[in-house]
């Protein structure tokens, strides 16, 4: 995971009037709790669906252009046989979606999670279809007429770009399914015991995610991540500092461990990523950063699995 990989896990930055909004909206908890299960059923079959699209690029890689390379060496060759069956897709995960989107209250994300859902499974479907055709090119021997291979370069970029349309759209209903459940989930947060611990807790952990994610794209806009770093070291530095806050509202002493655990990770996280920035800007070899930020995602899922143990009390 990316950190997506957590159904829990959040995207999106949280401002500071958003708990005021989603209540203003006329958000009750019992529609909070039926967005939160619609937001989760959409992000687990994002996970479902990740994962099959990288099965499907590695299907590529180890069977199709494996083949490309013996065929091209050794035209009587036996290629090897291009799996295209996906069946185990969670069955229950889609159950699942189907259930909650038919009685989940209207959220103002609906026409665009409409939109991008249609996208991810249409393109799935394309790429099934395109990885059938490669595969009967090398079952049905195919290649024997196509001396210069071009035909098989098509099929291969048209499955590259349909595996790539379909993580796109896949990432763009996850990410707006995120901000159904932030949303539902902060108004939950606002009622409960808690959320003089909860509501910070979950504006740390949005904003690291952002940042993580301003982290992973292409060109980063150094100066504004950099900002948005110091920022949120400066908030997670003043929540993490136990000596202000008042823990008697916690059920057990245990869950202060837990909440100075998940602010040690934040921590780690955010000093991490500064390093790293530094590292990227000076263009040092990828590895050592892919390396250093291996260690992010580790310590940011360690958080969220105690954000999420914390709430539970």
């Amino acid at each position: 995971m990316s950190a997506l990989s957590k159904i829990t896990a959040t995207l999106f930055f949280l401002t500071a009037g958003i708990v005021a909004q989603a209540q203003q909206a006329g958000i009750t908890p019992q529609q909070a709790v039926s967005q939160m299960k619609y937001s989760n059923a959409l992000i687990s079959l994002h996970n479902a669906y990740q994962q099959s699209f990288q099965s499907y690029a590695n299907t590529i890689k180890t069977a199709a252009d494996e083949n490309m390379y013996k065929l091209k060496r050794n035209m009587k060759t036996r290629a090897y046989f291009v799996d295209c069956d996906r069946s185990a897709l969670p069955v229950d995960d889609e159950k699942a979606y189907r259930a909650t989107a038919k009685v989940v209250p209207a959220v103002p994300e609906k026409e665009a999670l409409a939109k991008w859902s249609a996208a991810a499974f249409y393109w799935f479907d394309r790429t099934g279809m395109w990885c059938s055709r490669m595969s009967s090119y090398f079952t049905e021997e195919k290649y024997k007429q196509d001396t210069t291979f071009a035909s098989y370069l098509v099929l291969r970029d048209s499955m590259v770009n349909a595996i790539d349309q379909g993580q796109i759209a896949w990432r763009k209903t996850s990410a707006l399914a995120t901000q159904v459940g932030d949303r539902a989930e902060l108004v939950l947060l606002a009622k409960s015991k808690l959320a003089m611990y909860v509501v910070p807790m979950k504006k740390d952990l949005i904003q690291l995610q952002r940042a993580m994610d301003g982290f992973e794209q292409p060109e980063t806009d150094a100066q504004a991540l950099r900002t948005q770093l110091n920022d949120l070291k400066a908030s997670v530095d003043k929540n993490a500092n136990t000596k202000t806050i008042d823990f008697s509202k916690l059920s057990d002493a245990y869950y202060r461990e837990v909440y100075t655990d998940f602010y040690r990770n934040c921590s780690y996280c955010v000093s991490v990523l500064l390093e790293l920035l530094d590292k990227k800007l000076a263009n040092e070899p990828k590895t050592r950063i892919d390396q250093g930020y291996n260690l992010v995602k580790a310590s940011y899922n360690r958080a969220v699995d105690q954000y999420n143990t914390f709430i539970k009390q």
